[in-house]
Protein backbone atom coordinates (compact mmCIF):
# COMPACT_ATOMS: atom_id res chain seq x y z
CA UNK A 1 0.00 0.00 0.00
CA UNK A 2 1.09 3.46 -0.85
CA UNK A 3 2.06 6.26 1.62
CA UNK A 4 -0.33 8.00 0.00
CA UNK A 5 -3.17 5.30 0.22
CA UNK A 6 -1.94 5.26 3.88
CA UNK A 7 -2.38 8.61 4.84
CA UNK A 8 -6.38 8.74 3.15
CA UNK A 9 -6.98 5.05 5.28
CA UNK A 10 -6.01 7.27 8.46
CA UNK A 11 -7.76 10.32 7.60
CA UNK A 12 -10.91 8.14 7.25
CA UNK A 13 -10.56 6.11 10.53
CA UNK A 14 -9.81 9.34 12.03
CA UNK A 15 -12.85 10.93 11.14
CA UNK A 16 -14.76 7.82 11.89
CA UNK A 17 -13.76 7.91 15.27
CA UNK A 18 -14.24 11.02 16.34
CA UNK A 19 -17.61 11.16 14.44
CA UNK A 20 -18.73 8.30 16.46
CA UNK A 21 -17.38 9.67 19.54
CA UNK A 22 -19.65 12.81 18.83
CA UNK A 23 -23.03 10.88 17.64
CA UNK A 24 -22.51 7.85 19.98
CA UNK A 25 -20.43 8.90 22.67
CA UNK A 26 -18.77 5.95 23.51
CA UNK A 27 -16.82 6.83 26.40
CA UNK A 28 -19.23 8.94 27.93
CA UNK A 29 -22.32 6.78 27.19
CA UNK A 30 -24.15 7.73 30.21
CA UNK A 31 -24.19 11.91 29.17
CA UNK A 32 -27.84 13.25 28.66
CA UNK A 33 -30.98 13.10 30.00
CA UNK A 34 -33.08 10.20 32.04
CA UNK A 35 -36.20 9.64 32.56
CA UNK A 36 -36.08 8.20 35.96
CA UNK A 37 -38.41 4.65 36.93
CA UNK A 38 -41.32 5.80 38.30
CA UNK A 39 -41.48 8.80 35.51
CA UNK A 40 -41.48 11.64 37.96
CA UNK A 41 -38.24 13.56 37.06
CA UNK A 42 -35.60 13.83 34.49
CA UNK A 43 -31.81 14.07 35.60
CA UNK A 44 -29.44 15.20 33.34
CA UNK A 45 -26.42 13.91 33.61
CA UNK A 46 -22.82 15.52 32.62
CA UNK A 47 -19.04 15.37 32.75
CA UNK A 48 -17.85 17.22 35.27
CA UNK A 49 -13.74 16.50 34.41
CA UNK A 50 -13.13 13.03 35.58
CA UNK A 51 -16.62 12.40 37.19
CA UNK A 52 -20.30 12.63 36.31
CA UNK A 53 -22.77 14.68 37.97
CA UNK A 54 -26.67 14.77 37.56
CA UNK A 55 -29.49 17.36 38.42
CA UNK A 56 -32.79 16.91 38.43
CA UNK A 57 -33.76 19.29 35.08
CA UNK A 58 -37.88 18.61 35.08
CA UNK A 59 -40.39 17.38 37.45
CA UNK A 60 -44.15 15.88 35.97
CA UNK A 61 -44.96 17.49 39.25
CA UNK A 62 -43.07 20.60 39.58
CA UNK A 63 -45.31 22.44 42.91
CA UNK A 64 -45.48 21.03 45.86
CA UNK A 65 -49.12 20.79 47.21
CA UNK A 66 -49.56 23.85 49.18
CA UNK A 67 -48.16 25.84 45.97
CA UNK A 68 -44.68 26.67 45.41
CA UNK A 69 -42.00 24.88 44.24
CA UNK A 70 -40.92 21.15 45.49
CA UNK A 71 -38.47 21.89 48.02
CA UNK A 72 -36.15 19.82 49.60
CA UNK A 73 -37.89 19.13 53.19
CA UNK A 74 -36.10 15.74 54.14
CA UNK A 75 -32.62 16.67 53.78
CA UNK A 76 -31.05 15.75 57.14
CA UNK A 77 -29.16 19.35 57.35
CA UNK A 78 -32.07 22.13 58.29
CA UNK A 79 -30.10 24.65 56.33
CA UNK A 80 -30.65 22.73 52.76
CA UNK A 81 -34.23 21.91 53.25
CA UNK A 82 -35.58 25.01 51.61
CA UNK A 83 -33.61 24.06 48.24
CA UNK A 84 -35.45 23.77 45.27
CA UNK A 85 -35.95 20.32 43.97
CA UNK A 86 -36.29 21.25 40.56
CA UNK A 87 -32.15 21.85 39.52
CA UNK A 88 -31.18 20.18 42.80
CA UNK A 89 -27.87 17.60 41.72
CA UNK A 90 -28.53 13.77 42.95
CA UNK A 91 -26.15 12.28 41.42
CA UNK A 92 -21.97 13.09 42.46
CA UNK A 93 -18.83 11.60 41.31
CA UNK A 94 -19.26 8.82 39.35
CA UNK A 95 -16.29 7.94 37.48
CA UNK A 96 -16.07 5.58 34.70
CA UNK A 97 -14.47 2.10 34.79
CA UNK A 98 -14.61 0.63 31.49
CA UNK A 99 -16.72 1.46 28.47
CA UNK A 100 -20.35 1.36 29.71
CA UNK A 101 -19.72 1.31 33.57
CA UNK A 102 -19.36 3.56 36.53
CA UNK A 103 -18.89 3.34 39.87
CA UNK A 104 -17.43 4.97 43.51
CA UNK A 105 -20.52 7.77 43.22
CA UNK A 106 -23.19 9.00 45.53
CA UNK A 107 -26.84 9.25 44.98
CA UNK A 108 -29.31 11.76 46.92
CA UNK A 109 -32.74 10.54 47.10
CA UNK A 110 -35.03 14.17 47.87
CA UNK A 111 -38.16 11.36 48.61
CA UNK A 112 -36.18 10.48 51.42
CA UNK A 113 -33.63 12.77 52.43
CA UNK A 114 -30.95 9.61 52.53
CA UNK A 115 -27.18 9.01 50.20
CA UNK A 116 -26.06 6.02 49.12
CA UNK A 117 -22.94 4.95 47.09
CA UNK A 118 -24.01 3.90 43.50
CA UNK A 119 -23.05 2.62 40.14
CA UNK A 120 -23.98 2.63 37.15
CA UNK A 121 -24.30 0.79 33.65
CA UNK A 122 -25.47 1.11 30.28
CA UNK A 123 -28.00 -1.27 29.02
CA UNK A 124 -28.20 -0.77 25.77
CA UNK A 125 -27.98 2.68 24.06
CA UNK A 126 -30.98 4.24 25.84
CA UNK A 127 -31.27 2.87 29.09
CA UNK A 128 -29.38 3.38 32.49
CA UNK A 129 -29.11 0.24 35.22
CA UNK A 130 -28.34 2.40 38.37
CA UNK A 131 -27.62 1.03 41.62
CA UNK A 132 -27.85 2.52 45.03
CA UNK A 133 -26.41 0.65 47.98
CA UNK A 134 -25.17 0.99 51.39
CA UNK A 135 -22.11 -0.66 51.62
CA UNK A 136 -21.54 -3.49 49.60
CA UNK A 137 -23.41 -3.27 46.08
CA UNK A 138 -25.15 -6.30 47.16
CA UNK A 139 -27.17 -4.57 49.71
CA UNK A 140 -29.10 -1.76 47.44
CA UNK A 141 -31.61 -1.37 45.06
CA UNK A 142 -31.86 -1.50 41.12
CA UNK A 143 -33.49 1.31 39.07
CA UNK A 144 -33.57 1.52 34.94
CA UNK A 145 -33.57 4.91 33.74
CA UNK A 146 -34.95 5.35 29.73
CA UNK A 147 -33.20 7.85 27.87
CA UNK A 148 -35.59 10.83 27.48
CA UNK A 149 -37.28 12.61 24.83
CA UNK A 150 -35.72 15.19 22.84
CA UNK A 151 -38.06 17.69 24.29
CA UNK A 152 -40.13 16.28 27.86
CA UNK A 153 -43.89 17.43 27.59
CA UNK A 154 -43.69 19.87 30.71
CA UNK A 155 -47.16 19.15 31.50
CA UNK A 156 -49.01 15.78 32.73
Amino acid sequence: MSNRCRAAVALLLLAAASEATVAGEPRDGIVGDWLTRDGKSIVRIERNGPTFTGAIVWLKDPEAPGGGPKLDHMNPEPARRDRNILGLVILRDLRSDREGSWSGGRVYDPESGKTYRCEASLDGPDRIRLRGFVGIALLGRTEIWQRAPEAPILSP
